[in-house]
């Protein structure tokens, strides 16, 4: 399943708040956590209206990926 940019740029204004957790739940707690500070940091840098943008840069390639199934499937059901 393929993440489209409109629904890249649709969550990213419309992320559920428990999304790390949810996407990356395969991955472990200290994943986990390490990508909410990721997270949040993008946050305190980006904002509300680019923190999905920086936080997705600053993904490795695989978790870019699944980050993007997790948005496909999240759009698709």
């Amino acid at each position: 399943m393929i993440c489209t940019v409109k629904d890249f740029v649709m969550f990213g204004f419309n992320f559920p708040s428990n999304f790390i957790e949810e996407a990356f739940k395969d991955q472990g707690s200290l994943m986990i956590q390490h990508l909410s500070n990721k997270f949040s940091e993008a946050y305190d840098r980006s904002g509300a209206a680019g923190v999905m943008n920086r936080f997705y840069a600053s993904l490795d390639g695989k978790n870019q990926y699944t980050l993007e199934r997790y948005i496909a499937e999240y759009y698709s059901s």
